[in-house]
């Protein structure tokens, strides 16, 4: 059987959690810097973009239609894919079999 109400310890973890939670997003520093200056615009723009997308459907930010459907895309898309995927795999290879450490700096980016 379900217990219907929280014991004290429960609620006493539970306010300890929010607040930590709380004291972590608090900001630690100066908001307005360079990047989050910079990053406003285009989080909103995603944001708008987002809203667009789920009122008017997925052809008013994808500029696809019958003339231009799926199948380009997703052939294009594939293409491209597999060039980057493909560059990422030699790249890890000449850094960690080869043990090259002219590009370990790069290999992170290619290994995500």
């Amino acid at each position: 059987m379900m217990k219907a109400m929280a014991t004290a310890g429960e609620i006493k973890s539970l306010r300890d959690f929010w607040g930590f939670i709380r004291g972590e997003l608090k900001p630690k520093g100066r908001i307005l810097t360079a990047f989050n200056v910079i990053s406003l615009p285009i989080i909103l723009l995603g944001a708008v973009l987002v809203i667009i997308r789920l009122a008017k459907g997925l052809g008013s930010v994808t500029n696809l239609s019958q003339e231009f459907p799926w199948g380009i895309w997703i052939g294009f898309d594939v293409m491209v894919g597999v060039a980057f995927a493909g560059g990422a795999y030699i790249l890890t290879f000449v850094v960690y079999i080869l043990r090259s450490e002219k590009y370990h700096p790069v290999v992170r980016a290619t290994v995500l």
